[in-house]
């Protein structure tokens, strides 16, 4: 995630697109390293109650050092909001024009409580989408993080940008400073759009981490390899001049709160499991 001189810082029915998982068969190498392997569930939160599970999730604290601002765009912080609801079997993350400055967009970060360790073999789905119509300059972000005590961080991205509906923007970050870190876009698979819900995969091993969509692999990486521990992340926010390729002047904030326009990403579900093999 691009933070350039920042810390690390629709409601109604929903019409699931569900992806299918990857098949593969019993004889082939995929599937004899799968039955190999062994697999705990580290969480699974398919968000099909009315508020989300405080056991599993929370908002961030608002702290001065600027940690809930990112780009042009204020979190909502725990002192003064309440987590997003849930609805139609999601939770609902949205980013409002509206804030009473007028100095910045109003967007929304879900934080999990557990955090998971990324050396030993994990494995993390988000079934996400944006919500429809989508302007450009929006980012959906799904991924794992942490900071260091030296400053740097650990991240492991799968992020929507709203500037191109027809890819997703990749990236990654091994104990390194906050900055462009190494950024990969690809295509969505089968035509498909970041409109419609898709599952984002990111899975880690001691020697390589691997991105899928649907099943589909899109990116290796073996050469960065955070050690975590970390946390999964959610967010949705709009960032500012220094990412141009998810910027976009046509969206500004507003101190009118009757010229509010809201914007969302939906998550479906997300399961963290823990691999061995």
């Amino acid at each position: 995630m691009y933070q350039s001189g920042q810390a690390r810082r629709r409601v109604g029915r929903i019409e699931r697109k569900k992806a299918s998982s990857q098949q593969f068969s019993l004889e082939s190498l995929e599937g004899r390293q799968l039955l190999s392997s062994t697999t705990t569930v580290l969480l699974d939160d398919r968000f099909d109650g009315k508020a989300v599970n405080g056991q599993n999730w929370h908002i961030p604290l608002w702290t001065p050092d600027g940690s809930t601002f990112l780009g042009r765009t204020q979190l909502a912080c725990s002192q003064n909001a309440s987590p997003p609801r849930e609805s139609g079997g999601a939770v609902h993350l949205t980013l409002d024009t509206f804030n009473p400055t007028g100095f910045s967009f109003y967007g929304t970060e879900l934080i999990s409580n557990k955090t998971f360790k990324v050396g030993s073999g994990l494995d993390v789905k988000v079934t996400a989408r944006f919500n429809s119509p989508i302007p450009k300059g929006i980012v959906g972000g799904l991924f794992l993080y942490a900071m260091k005590t030296n400053g740097n961080h650990d991240e492991i991205d799968s992020e929507l940008l709203s500037n191109n509906t027809s890819h997703f923007q990749t990236n990654i970050y091994a104990n390194e400073p906050l900055g462009a870190g190494s950024p990969v876009f690809s295509v969505l698979p089968h035509g498909g759009k970041l409109t419609g819900y898709h599952v984002y995969e990111m899975k880690c091993s001691p020697k390589q981490v691997l991105w899928y969509v649907d099943g589909v692999l899109v990116r290796t990486e073996k050469q960065k390899l955070p050690a975590g521990p970390v946390q999964v992340y959610l967010n949705i926010w709009a960032p500012a001049q220094d990412w141009q390729q998810a910027y976009n002047a046509g969206i500004q904030p507003t101190a009118a709160k009757s010229a509010n326009k809201r914007f969302g990403m939906d998550v479906d579900r997300v399961v963290v499991k823990s691999m061995r093999g």
